[in-house]
């Protein structure tokens, strides 16, 4: 009889870890934190300076503040029952804006007129991450309903660094493109819901940013 309950006891974990899909798609959103928004900043404040711009004027809106915000597309393959394994790729962008105004004073007849000319800073980076993945969970409700794992990334990652004026003579614009050395390490997720349909949270650091929030489905 206490065989039996038992049983009956571990008969749903042991129905959850047999339905756990195989195969699971999620998307993402993920902002701060990523090694590209050091040399973001460290591609305006050169150009700024041979500019003869202010590089703490920007004019960036404040919800943004320069930092890359990311859409991250992963897939995952579950090996055993614990551990997944797959792919990722990122997609990243910020800007920020500055001003530099200059005042004339001329004459109209014998009318003084003052005007000012404007040009108008705008520079961008886009970045691009691609790379496989490993994602272990180390801890399971009973239900499987709740779920806490770790992960690792290494691939690589691709930043292009725009600069452009709105009047074209008064600089050359500026492009650079440079692949790198990309990962991403991931030492606390949590996950909450069936195996079918997750939403997730993930706090790391590397090219996919700090605090990463989505979606995961499973097929």
């Amino acid at each position: 009889m206490k065989k039996l309950l038992f049983f009956l006891l571990l008969l749903p974990t042991a129905m959850m870890a047999q339905h756990d899909k195989r195969h699971q798609f999620s998307v993402s959103v993920a902002a701060y934190g990523t090694p590209a928004d050091q040399r973001f900043t460290d591609f305006t404040k050169d150009v700024c300076q041979r500019a003869g711009y202010d590089h703490d004027s920007t004019t960036t809106f404040p919800l943004f503040m320069g930092t890359h915000t990311m859409v991250n597309l992963r897939y995952d393959y579950r090996l055993t029952d614990r551990l997944w394994i797959g792919a990722t790729a990122g997609f990243g962008i910020t800007w920020r804006k500055y001003y530099h105004y200059e005042v004339d004073e001329a004459y109209l007849w014998v009318i003084p007129v003052k005007t000012h000319t404007t040009d108008d800073l705008r520079m961008k980076s886009l970045t691009f991450y691609l790379g496989p993945t490993a994602r272990y969970e180390w801890y399971r409700s009973g239900s499987g309903m709740f779920r806490a794992y770790s992960g690792l990334s290494l691939g690589v990652t691709r930043q292009t660094l725009k600069a452009g004026w709105r009047v074209p003579d008064a600089h050359p614009d500026e492009k650079h493109t440079q692949w790198r050395f990309g990962y991403q390490l991931t030492p606390i997720g949590l996950s909450l819901g069936p195996s079918s349909f997750q939403w997730f949270a993930e706090l790391g650091y590397g090219h996919q940013c700090a605090f990463n929030l989505g979606l995961r489905v499973g097929m």
